[in-house]
C-alpha cells in the first residue's frame, strides 16, 4: 500500500534541504490502518523527497496543475531508516558496484486487466473484464473502437508526464494490456513503475473504469509483473557469464523462500501453473523458456545479458521485491554459489499419483530434481 502526502508547491522553495517530519508509528500500520504489535507512535521520522523522481501528473479532473514524486525514509540524523525499503534497494545497489563493479538495469512489464461495473444486476460479481474478446496481441475492430482510445489515451498521458512507453499490446487475458516500461536504474525503474501504474488507474477511473495488477481478478485470467534485470560490468559490455551463474544460482536456490515477498498472497499463486506459458512449480531456468520461473532472455557469444524474474506480481512492494533479488544475488558472488541446474529446454513429464501443484513440493528439494524430457 502507498501512502502519501500532499503539499503545496510553495512548500518546496527550498527544494534540496526539505523533509517532513511523520510519526515512526506509520511503519508498523497494516493496508486497514490498523495496529500491528511493532507499531510505536513514538518518535518521528522524516519524509525526504528525491525531487528527480518529480513529474507532472496527469491533469484529469485536478483543479491545477499537479506533481508527483517519490521519497526515502530518513532518521532526524539524516540516515537512512532501516525499514526503509526504497533506501534498502539503493543500498544494495551501491554494495554490487562498489565490490564487484556490476551495474543493474531494470525494466517491468506492467500487466494490468480493465474492468467495468457489472451490467448483470442479479451477479454477485461487481466489475467484469472491459471486454471478453481480448486474445494476445490482437487488434480487432471491436478493441479498435472500444478499448484502444483509452490505450493510447494513457500511453500519451504517461509520455506527457515522462514516463516512456516502449511497447503496449494486448495480453491473453479478457480486458488484460500490458505496458512495457524502459530499462532503468533500479531505484528509478520502481518509482516510474509506481507512477506508471497511478497514472493507469487513474486514467481508468477518470473513465468509470477500474484497472487492476490483481495476480487472478477473474478465473482463468493471471496477471503478473514481471521483472527484467541487465547485469553489466563496467568497463565491459555485458558481465561475464561465471558473475551472472553466481547471482542467478542464489536467488534460484532460494526462489521459494523469496516468492514471500515477489508474491506475498495466497491470490497471488493462483495464477500459477503447469502449462506452456506460466511458471508453475518447478524450480529452474532456461533460456527463452517461459515455463521457468527465471528467463534467460538474451545471449551474445557466451556472454548473457538479461534475465526476467517472472516469479513477480503486482501485489508485492515492488522496493522489497527488487531488494531481496538483488540482495540474494550479491550474496551468492559473495559466496561464489554454483548454479546447480542446466538451461532447461524440455517440457513437462506427467508425474503419477500427482492430485495438484501442492504435491509437486516433494520433487523441488534442489533444481536437479526438474523431470524433463530432452
Amino acid at each position: 500500500m502507498l501512502r502519501s502526502r500532499c503539499v503545496p508547491s510553495r512548500q518546496l522553495s527550498q527544494a534540496e534541504s526539505y523533509r517532513l517530519g511523520i510519526s515512526r508509528g506509520g511503519l508498523g500500520r497494516l493496508q486497514n490502518d490498523l495496529s500491528t504489535p511493532v507499531c510505536d507512535p513514538v518518535g518521528q521520522i522524516y519524509l525526504c523527497p528525491d525531487f528527480g523522481s518529480l513529474k507532472r501528473m496527469h491533469q484529469g479532473g485536478l483543479p491545477a496543475p499537479s506533481a508527483t514524486l517519490m521519497a526515502s525514509f530518513e532518521e532526524q540524523s539524516g540516515v537512512a531508516v532501516g525499514l526503509c525499503p526504497r533506501s534498502l534497494v539503493a543500498d544494495t545497489v551501491a554494495r554490487l558496484n562498489d565490490e564487484f563493479a556490476l551495474d543493474c538495469l531494470v525494466g517491468f512489464e506492467i500487466e494490468i486487466t480493465f474492468c467495468r461495473r457489472n451490467s448483470d444486476q442479479d451477479s454477485k460479481d461487481v466489475y467484469e473484464p472491459l471486454h471478453t474478446n481480448t486474445a494476445s496481441s490482437t487488434f480487432t475492430d471491436n478493441q479498435y473502437t472500444e478499448s484502444y482510445p483509452l490505450m493510447m489515451a494513457t500511453v500519451q498521458a504517461l509520455q506527457d508526464m515522462g514516463i516512456s512507453v516502449e511497447q503496449m499490446h494486448p495480453e491473453a487475458g479478457a480486458g488484460q494490456y500490458e505496458f512495457v516500461l524502459p530499462p532503468l536504474p533500479p531505484v528509478q525503474a520502481v518509482d516510474t513503475l509506481v507512477q506508471a501504474r497511478q497514472c493507469i488507474q487513474q486514467i481508468a477511473a477518470t473513465h468509470g473504469l477500474r484497472a487492476t495488477c490483481h495476480p487472478q481478478p477473474f478465473p482463468g485470467i493471471g496477471t503478473a509483473c514481471h521483472a527484467n534485470i541487465s547485469l553489466n560490468s563496467a568497463g565491459d559490455a555485458l558481465p561475464r557469464e561465471k558473475k551472472q551463474m553466481q547471482f542467478m544460482g542464489f536467488v534460484l536456490a532460494h526462489l521459494r523462500g523469496l516468492c514471500a515477498f515477489t508474491m506475498p498472497e495466497a491470490a497471488s499463486y493462483a495464477r500459477f501453473a503447469d502449462d506452456k506459458w506460466k511458471p508453475g512449480a518447478w524450480v529452474g531456468w532456461g533460456t527463452q523458456n517461459r515455463k521457468m520461473p527465471l528467463r534467460r532472455t538474451a545471449t551474445l557469444e557466451g556472454l548473457s545479458a538479461r534475465w526476467e524474474v517472472r516469479c513477480v506480481d503486482g501485489f508485492g512492494n515492488m522496493y522489497l521485491c527488487l531488494y531481496v533479488i538483488l540482495r540474494a544475488g550479491l550474496q551468492g558472488m559473495r559466496e561464489w554459489t554454483k548454479m546447480e541446474s542446466g538451461d532447461c529446454q524440455g517440457v513437462y513429464r506427467t508425474v503419477p499419483g500427482l492430485k495438484d501443484v501442492a504435491d509437486l513440493t516433494v520433487w523441488q528439494t534442489t533444481p536437479r530434481d526438474l523431470a524433463m524430457l530432452d
